[in-house]
């Protein structure tokens, strides 16, 4: 059966690309995930010129160390060429970015500004966010996520919402975090899509999207 990769984007614009992968003759499955990789790889090393380089450390910017407590992914070298990007890797750095109060509006004229730079650099910024949701913290270039090798499949989530935050559309912000064991696994923070009446509307409509999340892990994880 072939497994059709579609419509992939990276941050220089789309991508479209048909990857096909269909199971060597011969292939049987010997029970066991290792020796299952260990013979896929046997089979496409006589059909192709290929190298097998071990474990996975690096790739598209993102540092891989595999233990035997686990993984850890992080983006340290990706985080520090977006300082050196935008000239920013000499400033000093600052226990709180900006007041915890803080709304800000949209400017009805300010002087123009180089989109494409700004889109750039935005793009960087949330790639980075991949692997790590916070980057209000001081001096954490090096920081990403561990993956611990605990054995639960026990998923966890909580959610929460900002009220009104938006001063110019009213809409609150929905937040919501979940974890497989002891390691995060997916993270969302958006605007909430209709305008929330009280704070207790706003949690229900976070709570709800985040319901949803647990539906679509439960199927794609506990089923497997």
């Amino acid at each position: 059966m072939g497994d059709p990769s579609l419509g992939c984007k990276d941050l220089n614009g789309e991508l479209n690309e048909d990857v096909y992968i269909t199971q060597p003759e011969g292939f049987e499955n010997k029970g066991t995930s290792l020796n299952v990789i260990k013979q896929f790889k046997d089979d496409m090393s006589r059909r192709f010129e290929m190298s097998d380089l071990g474990k996975l450390t690096y790739y598209l910017g993102i540092e891989v160390t595999q233990g035997a407590d686990g993984i850890q992914i992080k983006l340290g070298g990706y985080a520090q060429g977006i300082l050196v990007k935008t000239k920013m890797e000499s400033c000093n750095y600052t226990h709180v970015p900006m007041h915890t109060s803080l709304k800000i509006s949209k400017a009805v004229e300010e002087p123009g500004i180089d989109a494409t730079s700004y889109q750039s650099t935005i793009g960087c910024l949330r790639y980075l966010l991949h692997l790590r949701p916070d980057l209000a913290f001081l001096d954490t270039t090096e920081y990403g996520l561990f993956f611990k090798r605990s054995g639960t499949m026990e998923i966890t989530g909580y959610s929460d919402s900002s009220h009104n935050i938006d001063v110019d559309d009213g809409r609150s912000t929905t937040g919501f975090m979940f974890y497989l064991g002891t390691s995060p696994i997916t993270l969302t923070s958006c605007k909430q899509p209709t305008v929330a009446f009280s704070s207790c509307e706003a949690e229900y409509m976070a709570a709800t999207e985040a319901e949803k999340q647990t539906i679509w892990l439960m199927v794609e994880i506990m089923n497997k």
